[in-house]
């Protein structure tokens, strides 16, 4: 697992929040990062030839 400065896909500038990198056991990459609004969250996993993105807004998630 790795972490790295953040920067925006659009312009490519920093963010400065961090984005959260890893690989799983069957070559999957996986990332956690800020979403484009406030308070979102962007989950990526790459597999190569199956993707995924997905959207989860943090304030309105629950733990319970």
């Amino acid at each position: 697992m790795t972490t790295e400065p953040g920067t925006d896909p659009l312009t490519d500038k920093a963010t400065g929040l961090q984005e959260i990198h890893t690989t799983d056991d069957h070559g999957v990459e996986l990332s956690l990062r800020p979403g484009r609004r406030t308070g979102e969250g962007l989950v990526v996993a790459d597999g190569g030839c199956v993707r995924h993105d997905g959207y989860w807004d943090a304030y309105a998630w629950s733990s319970s």
